[in-house]
């Protein structure tokens, strides 16, 4: 369970840039996994980006030339999961 008297918020986000706040969110989930820092909450948002799993196909998941069409980014997480 967190203790949410001693939860760090993050509001740190790069809108315009959905691979670095992806490389974010890697880097803290590695960081917490191996105890270097403590339990944090980032609140962040992306513009125009689908954002898939690890284990999905952009092919599949995301009409391409539409999301070309639109400057939608597709860009991947390291985690598995659905596409957002």
């Amino acid at each position: 369970m967190v203790d949410v008297s001693r939860l760090r918020v993050l509001l740190y986000e790069t809108p315009y840039d959905p691979h670095m706040n992806l490389a974010f969110e890697e880097a803290f989930a590695r960081a917490r996994a191996t105890g270097v820092v403590g339990d944090t909450l980032r609140i962040w948002r992306n513009s125009n980006a689908v954002v898939i799993g690890y284990f999905q196909e952009a092919a599949i998941e995301v009409n391409m030339s539409v999301a070309e069409a639109r400057g939608i980014r597709v860009v991947r997480r390291f985690t598995g999961g659905c596409a957002v």
